[in-house]
């Protein structure tokens, strides 16, 4: 009775430590479980955040690039479509910003000028271009520039967004607010019928260059049109998340919806829908708003992971063994105590209670979880059940007997064999090692093998416990790889990454950061964030964190690099949660270089409006109008500077956004089809007019900037030209003085010629004639030799008045000729020197009443140009060329002298050049005379027939 007792306290004492095991077992395995489900839970709202972050990011790049867009229209005047083209491809925006359908830019076209729109871009090669939907409207917008200019993106051209209540309402607001919005759901014009996807748009406004935008109805006012960019949610979203494990592995499904979740608001679901069968046990739900410039979009994250053996596999594994072991100590304590208790029972029922453990250690041996096998010598001796599974083996008997490396990857054998054989050598040998095990179809897979060895019959055997592991590493490289990612996107984004916890110490920080501000990564984790950031104190910065961190933002402020320097840095900050603490994720950017740009801009911009206004010259920007035939018929002014409005009288607001027929009713059609062939065709022109309007004389200088549009700057020369023709009207009155001079001096000569002739002559002719009288009554010689010499005096007297009278009125010019006076001319005066005389006529100038003049002023030429030569050519030929055409009567005196510069002959100190170039003019002719210093002189003179007086 009281053996039964004892025996039933030890029963229960031994059930209780039974019991406290299993429980114990059990809390562990509960522990593992939801430490397991929490990390899983933690990985996937990490990288739902981490997907968020990457949206309102890239939107404002590309918000960015759109403003980069209107700032680059902006700062010129026009943009054609080859700029655009040549902006788009420098900015290389499909490579950087992958995802973007094009980039583009909508004019606003006024109702009135729709048709001329249309046409102005036909001519540009586009003949089926027109305005789309088609319809009547106060005004419209078109789409005219959009690149890449291919594919999908021709649907658009010349679609009118405003047309469309989704895209009119995010162009107004853009308009209104001057920011960067995005439209609702909307099927953009470029889907065809094959992969269609829902679509937005972002639009930045354009304003005209000059005018002010502060406040709304300035912005209309000012509105021009709109840069965009449309997106097909899919390729957007693919671009911005690229290889992101929703996409790659089918974990996670992401949905964006539009404001509110709805069918009709799904803009975007990625392609790893996860089955509905899934219970909620493992389906794990996440939504996040993601804000911009007002428009709000909810992200909604799906995860079926099934990895419910990862959540299980360790908490089962615990448990299977835990109970495995509990239940092993239990028999084995249970044994000790009846051993202890039950000695003399127990040494007469050796061989019973033996066979019975060894029976009981048999079920064990073959229930196990883990594969248990007995080897001597590297050749299986047994193994259990699971051993058989693990596998792929049907019946023991096909590895008993067998080396162990059957079941062992080949590439491991040698390493196995090595262990084995060490193990049996008493040597250095692992107890606990992974290698690849073989499956009976060939599959290999990883497995953790605990090796230990005990003696039977005096022969060595090795216990093997074989473990596959292959989910277990699976699940590590998983982890591994999430680190890896982690780590690669410090070191590889193009951002300056850091984390910083909500006092601003700065927790993590990517390598570009580092790089940025010229810290080490150690020296970055030592520092707090004030002391970076330049324009805020440390409580103040607290606060911005605080805020920051519930509501995500994009800013700009300035960080101190480490050498001392001070650069301008954008910050897209959002707040992110790590095992309960709330941290700020920040992606900064250095944007110095922009600020430097857009400056330079700025300070272009003002002094190019500074030379604009405080030019002397009027200057004009105007568009050239065309009719439906594509002629001029008008053009509209566009900008004027100040003297433009003090050159006319006219004001600024008078001319600028009018045409010239609304300012100048009376314009002629001739000066609006002269600028647009400027416009039309580039080719500049320069030309000088009358205003009988402004009764002023005007030079203008008239040039095409771009086609269809001049520029024109005016000088005004009124006081100029007045000058010139008050020279020209002296310079005309003095020729006209000079020629009447001219004429009276030769009629003067002609009056003293006949005198010499009339009078003189014959008085020399009787007195020689009388004297020969008296020779011939007188007989003394010395009367006759004094008569002789008063006749060689007489003789002389009679020869010298003949040549005086020549010189004086030639006689033989009018009796001969030109051709006969000249040579008799050239004679008289060559005589006496060695000078040769030459002389070619082409077709005789005839005696005609008509070239009376001509003669005459051709000979008095030739007189003074011969004595010229006799006094300083030093020539030995003198050559004379007469010709006469139905055109012209020209003659030329060539000499073979020593010539001179005429370049340095001042005109005003050598009278003969300017007496010979007014006889000329006198008769309409033209002079000419070239000399080069050694070779001699050539002088011309042209007449033009038609124009010989006929007196």
């Amino acid at each position: 009775m009281i053996s039964s007792q004892k025996n039933e306290r030890i029963t229960w004492k031994i059930v209780l430590i039974l019991a406290l095991g299993l429980l114990l077992t059990s809390i562990i395995s509960i522990y593992i479980y939801r430490q397991t489900e929490f990390e899983t839970k933690q990985e996937f709202n990490l990288v739902c955040n981490d997907i968020k972050a990457k949206i309102p990011s890239r939107l404002h790049a590309h918000a960015q690039l759109l403003r980069s867009c209107a700032a680059f229209f902006t700062s010129s005047k026009t943009i054609d479509r080859k700029e655009w083209k040549t902006f788009f491809e420098a900015s290389k925006i499909e490579k950087n910003m992958p995802g973007i359908q094009g980039v583009g830019f909508s004019l606003i076209i006024l109702k009135n000028n729709l048709k001329q729109h249309i046409k102005y871009i036909r001519k540009q090669g586009f003949k089926d271009y027109t305005v789309k939907p088609a319809g009547e409207r106060s005004f419209y917008t078109s789409i005219i520039y959009l690149e890449p200019f291919t594919g999908r993106n021709l649907r658009a051209f010349g679609y009118d967004m405003y047309s469309e209540p989704t895209r009119r309402k995010a162009m107004e607001l853009s308009r209104d607010y001057d920011m960067a919005t995005l439209t609702g759901k909307v099927t953009l014009v470029q889907e065809n019928k094959e992969d269609v996807q829902a679509g937005t748009l972002m639009y930045v406004p354009v304003y005209q260059n000059g005018m002010p935008f502060n406040t709304v109805e300035q912005r209309r006012s000012a509105i021009i049109g709109w840069v965009y960019s449309p997106y097909r949610m899919n390729d957007l979203m693919n671009g911005i998340l690229g290889s992101r494990e929703l996409t790659q592995s089918g974990k996670i499904n992401l949905q964006i919806f539009d404001d509110s979740i709805s069918a009709a608001t799904l803009l975007y679901e990625s392609k790893n829908k996860i089955s509905t069968a899934s219970t909620d046990k493992f389906l794990q739900n996440l939504s996040l708003p993601v804000e911009f410039n007002g428009k709000k979009w909810i992200l909604s994250f799906t995860s079926n992971d099934k990895n419910y053996l990862v959540v299980y596999g360790k908490a089962i594994l615990v448990l299977v063994g835990g109970i495995l072991i509990n239940i092993l100590l239990f028999l084995l304590y249970k044994s000790l105590i009846n051993t202890r208790q039950k000695a003399q029972i127990l040494a007469q029922k050796l061989t019973v209670d033996l066979k019975d453990t060894e029976s009981k250690l048999g079920a064990i041996f073959d229930n196990s979880f883990d594969a248990i096998a007995v080897h001597v010598n590297g050749v299986w001796d047994s193994c259990n059940s699971a051993a058989l599974r693990l596998f792929q083996v049907d019946t023991k008997e096909e590895v008993i007997g067998k080396s162990i490396l059957t079941v062992i990857d080949p590439a491991e054998h040698e390493r196995i064999r090595a262990f084995v054989v060490n193990r049996m050598d008493g040597k250095p040998a692992p107890s606990l090692y992974t290698t690849r095990g073989i499956k009976k179809d060939g599959t290999i897979f990883e497995m953790e093998v605990s090796l230990s060895t005990f003696i039977h019959n005096d022969i060595k055997h090795f216990l093997v416990i074989l473990r596959d592991i292959s989910f277990q590493k699976k699940a590590k490289d998983i982890l591994a790889a999430s680190a890896l990612r982690y780590q690669t996107l410090l070191k590889t984004a193009s951002d300056g990454i850091h984390i910083i916890d909500y006092k601003g110490q700065i927790m993590e920080v990517s390598d570009t950061f580092c790089n940025m501000l010229g810290y080490t990564r150690e020296e970055l984790l030592q520092i707090n964030i004030s002391e970076l950031d330049v324009l805020k104190q440390k409580d103040e910065l607290k606060n911005t964190i605080a805020e920051l961190i519930k509501h995500p933002a994009v800013f700009e402020t300035k960080h101190r690099c480490k050498d001392g320097t001070v650069i301008d840095t954008e910050i897209n900050a959002i707040g992110v949660e790590l095992e309960g603490i709330n941290y700020l994720y920040a992606a900064s950017r250095n944007i110095t270089e922009r600020k430097s740009t857009e400056e330079r801009i700025r300070q272009s911009e003002r002094k190019y409006r500074l030379l604009f206004e405080n030019m002397n010259e009027g200057f004009a920007y105007q568009k050239i109008l065309l009719n439906e035939e594509g002629n001029p018929i008008n053009f509209l002014t566009i900008d004027v500077n100040s003297a433009y409005e003090k050159n006319n009288g006219l004001k600024y607001q008078d001319v600028v956004g009018k045409t010239i027929l609304e300012i100048l009713p009376g314009a002629s059609t001739s000066e609006i089809e002269k600028y647009g062939k400027v416009a039309l065709t580039g080719e500049p022109v320069k030309f000088e007019y009358y205003s009988k309007t402004f009764n002023k004389y005007f030079h203008v200088n008239a040039f095409c900037p771009q086609h269809g549009y001049f520029a024109t700057i005016f000088e005004d020369i009124t006081e100029k030209k007045l000058a010139e023709d008050k020279i020209v009207k002296l310079n005309s009155e003095l020729r006209e003085f000079a020629i009447h001079l001219q004429t009276i001096r030769e009629e003067e000569r002609a009056d003293i010629a006949k005198e010499i002739h009339d009078e003189f002559s014959q008085n020399l002719v009787a007195l020689t004639m009388n004297a020969s009288f008296l020779k011939g009554k007188l007989q003394k010689e010395e009367h006759e030799k004094i008569l002789d010499e008063q006749i060689e005096i007489a003789n002389g007297l009679i020869v010298a008045s003949r040549s005086l009278f020549n010189s004086l009125h030639p006689i033989m010019l009018e009796e001969l000729g030109l051709e006969a006076a000249i040579k008799w001319y050239a004679s008289t005066k060559l005589k006496l020197t060695d000078i040769k005389f030459e002389m070619q006529t082409y077709k005789k100038v005839e005696n005609e009443q008509k070239y009376k003049e001509i003669k005459l002023a051709f000979f008095r030429i030739f007189q003074e140009v011969l004595t010229n030569i006799i006094r300083y050519a030093k020539a030995t030929i003198v050559s004379v060329e007469l010709t006469k055409t139905n055109e012209i009567i020209s003659m030329k005196i060539s000499d073979n002298g020593v010539g001179f510069d005429i370049k340095s002959v001042d005109t005003l100190q050598h009278h003969g050049i300017v007496g010979l170039r007014e006889r000329a003019h006198a008769i309409n002719g033209e002079f000419f005379i070239d000399s080069v210093i050694g070779t001699g002189t050539n002088v011309k003179i042209i007449v033009p027939v038609g124009l010989v007086s006929n007196e």
